[in-house]
């Protein structure tokens, strides 16, 4: 199971995944969270072997200690993925890595692209995984 963080941390996603595995009596689901981060043109392709030099990872995984309660993070992998294209690195990350399931935060306003913004959908779209969108309830005005 794959969390991608592009822009925004969502930790509803995060209890959703909880939820999802809570009833694993052994952890047989991989549940990794990848904060996603795009790696401008000009930064040379070799500077991206060695991450460390580019992000601080402690800083860049530091929303996890939102989520320091859920039992899902003791079967949570994080890591810090560096793409030049997100929604094309993405996929080809969820294919190596054989992800079976992506989860996003949808929302309502993207209604007519499946509830999802442009690099979701793609990544969606050419993934190969079964994707669950979490939309927030309608607020009533």
């Amino acid at each position: 199971m794959l969390i991608p963080v592009l822009e925004e941390f969502h930790p509803e996603i995060f209890e959703l995944a909880g939820t999802l595995t809570a009833s694993a009596k052994i952890p047989d689901v991989d549940v990794v969270a990848a904060k996603v981060i795009r790696i401008p043109p000009t930064i040379p392709l070799y500077s991206t072997y060695r991450p460390e030099s580019l992000v601080d990872t402690e800083r860049e995984l530091s929303f996890l200690k939102s989520v320091r309660g859920l039992p899902i993070l003791r079967t949570l992998s994080a890591r810090v993925l560096l793409v030049r294209d997100v929604g094309r690195d993405l996929v080809e990350f969820v294919r190596e890595r054989r992800v079976s399931m992506i989860l996003f935060k949808g929302d309502w306003e993207q209604a007519h692209g499946g509830f999802l913004a442009g690099d979701e959908r793609r990544i969606a779209k050419e993934a190969g995984s079964s994707v669950l969108i979490l939309l927030p309830p309608v607020r009533r005005a």
